[in-house]
C-alpha cells in the first residue's frame, strides 16, 4: 500500500518525518455506515476506503485547509458496493476520488471501484471536485455541486457516469 520498506531503525528514522498518515483507513472492510461525523484537519487523506464492499457515507463532512498538500476529502479505492449521500466535502486538494488504485500498488491490484452512487453532496474548494483515476464501473453522481476532473495519465475505463 504504498508504504516504504526500512529494514533498519536507521532506515526508518531517516523517512519517518517525511510521512504523512491518512486520518481514516479502512481496509477490506464489509458493510460500513459512517453517518453524520466530521473528519478534519487530516496530514492527508481524510478518508480512504481501500477495497471495501457496501460502504455508506451518510452526512459526513470531510474538510482540510485549503493549503494541505494531497488533502483530499474523501478517496474511494477498488469499492464495490458505495452508497455517498448528503454529504460535504471542502478540502485543500480533491473533493471525491473514485480510484482503482495508485501507481504500482493500483495497477497490480488491478481491481475498479464498481456501483458507485454520489447523491445530494457538495463539494466546495479543493482541485478538482470529482477525480477518476485508473478504472470505474456504474458510477452516477445526482444532483451534486461539484466539477469533475479526470486523470487522463491514469485512465483506462469509465462506465455509466451520470452527472445531472
Amino acid at each position: 500500500m504504498n508504504v516504504p520498506k526500512a529494514q533498519t531503525d536507521e532506515e526508518w528514522n531517516a523517512i519517518k518525518r517525511f510521512l504523512r498518515p491518512v486520518m481514516v483507513s479502512l481496509v477490506n472492510c464489509k458493510n460500513v455506515l459512517l453517518k453524520d461525523v466530521i473528519f478534519q484537519n487530516s496530514p492527508a487523506w481524510n478518508l480512504h476506503p481501500l477495497m471495501c464492499e457496501n460502504i455508506i457515507l451518510d452526512g459526513v463532512l470531510a474538510r482540510n485547509p485549503a493549503y494541505a498538500q494531497n488533502g483530499d476529502a474523501l478517496d474511494l479505492e477498488s469499492c464495490k458496493n458505495a452508497l455517498i449521500v448528503n454529504s460535504k466535502f471542502d478540502a485543500g486538494d480533491d473533493g471525491i476520488c473514485v480510484k482503482s488504485g495508485k501507481d504500482k500498488d493500483g495497477r497490480r491490484r488491478g481491481i475498479p471501484c464498481e456501483n458507485v452512487v454520489v447523491d445530494g453532496c457538495t463539494v466546495f474548494a479543493g482541485h478538482g471536485g470529482f477525480e477518476y483515476s485508473g478504472e470505474a464501473l456504474s458510477v452516477p453522481g445526482n444532483g451534486c455541486g461539484l466539477a469533475l476532473q479526470v486523470n487522463t495519465w491514469s485512465w483506462r475505463y469509465c462506465g455509466e457516469y451520470l452527472y445531472r
